[in-house]
C-alpha cells in the first residue's frame, strides 16, 4: 500500500507540474516534485491515520429519526453529471407524521467537484423551505464536509 500510495502521491505532483508548465509558464523540476513527494506523503499517513480513528469512532449505525412535533425534515442530495456539467438535486421534505409533504428535484450548470454538488443541493432544500413558508425544519444530508459548514 506504501508503493501505490507513493506512486499515486507522485503522479499527482506530475500532473500539478505539467499544468503549472502550460497554464502559468512555470516550470518545476524533477527534484521540487520529488521533494513535494517526499514532504507530502509522511502528512498523508498522519492524516490517513487521523480519519482512520474517526471512522472507528463513528462507524455506529445511523438510523433515521422522525422529526418533532410541528418540525419538518429536509433531506436531500446531489448527482453530479459529468458528460453535461450539471448538478442534479433532489430534496424530500417529511413532516412529524413523517409523511412525505413534498419533493424538488431539479438541474442547474455547475463545476464536476462533488462537496460543491451537495452545496448546491443544501442551499436549493433551504431556499425551497422558504418558498413553503417552512421554518421549522432539520436539514439532514449525506456530506460530512457541507453539514459541518452548516452547523458552523
Amino acid at each position: 500500500m506504501e508503493d501505490q500510495t507513493a506512486v499515486a502521491l507522485t503522479t499527482k505532483q506530475l500532473w500539478h507540474m505539467r499544468n503549472k508548465w502550460v497554464f502559468e509558464s512555470q516550470f518545476l523540476s524533477p527534484q521540487q516534485v520529488t521533494k513535494q513527494v517526499s514532504t507530502s506523503l509522511p502528512e498523508l499517513h498522519m492524516l490517513k491515520g487521523v480519519q482512520e480513528k474517526k471512522v472507528s469512532l463513528a462507524s455506529s449505525p445511523s438510523q433515521w429519526c422522525k422529526p418533532f412535533f410541528n418540525h419538518y425534515k429536509i433531506n436531500w442530495d446531489a448527482a453530479i453529471d459529468k458528460v453535461h456539467c450539471r448538478v442534479g438535486t433532489g430534496v424530500v421534505i417529511r413532516d412529524w407524521n413523517v409523511c412525505v409533504t413534498t419533493t424538488l428535484r431539479s438541474t442547474c450548470a455547475s463545476f464536476l467537484d462533488p462537496l460543491l454538488g451537495e452545496a448546491i443541493a443544501a442551499l436549493r432544500a433551504v431556499k425551497f423551505c422558504a418558498e413553503l413558508g417552512l421554518r421549522t425544519i432539520i436539514l439532514e444530508g449525506d456530506s460530512l464536509n457541507v453539514v459541518n459548514a452548516i452547523n458552523g
